[in-house]
Formats: C-alpha cells, sequence, structure tokens
C-alpha cells in the first residue's frame, strides 16, 4: 500500500493512506464482508469506478473517496505554486516548515501545521520587520505577488534617496 498524504475535506487535516477507514459493507448495511469489498484509497480504478466512503481519522467524517482525492490534489497545486513562486523549500518530516524567496532575500515564509498559519516576514527597512498571518494558503500566495513586486521598488526608492543625498 502507498504511503501518500490525503486531506480530509471537512477538518483539512492530513493523513496517510494507511490511517484512513474504509466504510466496510458491514456498516453499510450488508452482513457478507469478503477482503476484497475492502478498498484501498489508493487503488484508482475502483475507486473511481465505486467511489467509497471513507473516515477521517481526526473528525471522523465520511467522505467520498473521490471528494477526498480532488481536495488532497487540490492542497498539493496550491503547494506547488508556492514552492515554484519560493525556493528552497525547506521540509522537515513533509511538513513546510520555511521558505526564502529566490528573487527577494528580504522574505522569508513559515508555514505552522499545528495552529495552521502562514506566516509571511520581510524587511521593509533596516529597522522594521513586517509581519503577516494567514490561514489560507492563496491570500498568503497573492500577497506575496503583491509584495514581491513591492520590495523592488522600496529598494530601488531607497538607493535613488541616497545617490541624491551624495
Amino acid at each position: 500500500m502507498s504511503n501518500r498524504v490525503y486531506v480530509c475535506p471537512t477538518c483539512s487535516n492530513r493523513h496517510t493512506t494507511a490511517a484512513w477507514t474504509y466504510r466496510t459493507r458491514y456498516e453499510l448495511g450488508i452482513m457478507n464482508i469478503d477482503k476484497e469489498d475492502i478498498i484501498p484509497l489508493t487503488n484508482k480504478e475502483e475507486v473511481e469506478e465505486i467511489n467509497p466512503y471513507f473516515f477521517c481519522p481526526s473528525c471522523g467524517s465520511s467522505n467520498e473517496a473521490l471528494v477526498i482525492i480532488k481536495k488532497s490534489k487540490q492542497i498539493y497545486k496550491e503547494g506547488k505554486i508556492l514552492e515554484q513562486m519560493l525556493t528552497p523549500l525547506v521540509t522537515y518530516g513533509g511538513s513546510i516548515i520555511g521558505l526564502k524567496s529566490e528573487k527577494i532575500n528580504r522574505i522569508s515564509v513559515d508555514y505552522y501545521t499545528e495552529q495552521k498559519k502562514i506566516d509571511v516576514r520581510y524587511k521593509e527597512n533596516s529597522t522594521t520587520t513586517v509581519i503577516e498571518d494567514f490561514d489560507n494558503i492563496n491570500d498568503a500566495v497573492d500577497y506575496l505577488l503583491v509584495l514581491e513586486a513591492k520590495i523592488p521598488l522600496m529598494n530601488n526608492n531607497s538607493d535613488v534617496t541616497r545617490k541624491k543625498g551624495r
């Protein structure tokens, strides 16, 4: 069985394939359970054909397999967008713990898995550090796109000011 991570559409917690519990035929009211009735979340063909329900280990909610897979793909895609924007990506135990912008070394981004929040820090000037918190990766990415355009302008303005002062 693959050790992929899937995201719960209800609580957004992530769990490995083995942690998800298949809603068995017994739980559906069908008394005869065969080994073949247990479908792993990674069995793409059977999951697409039958679309069974799986229980989240965290919140216990029951979701269709295709909904779980769709949510997981969406989260993965959002993570890839962030990864493309900010490199190198530093990971620990599969969790994003820190990122630095390739273009602007004055931006740092931290993702806290426990609090499910993203902190964006940047130096506005030599004495001021701005910290913004986000609960949603899309909001953080939008903010970073604006920030990526804003910081070079701030740097250029400060360079112009220094040149004029000489």
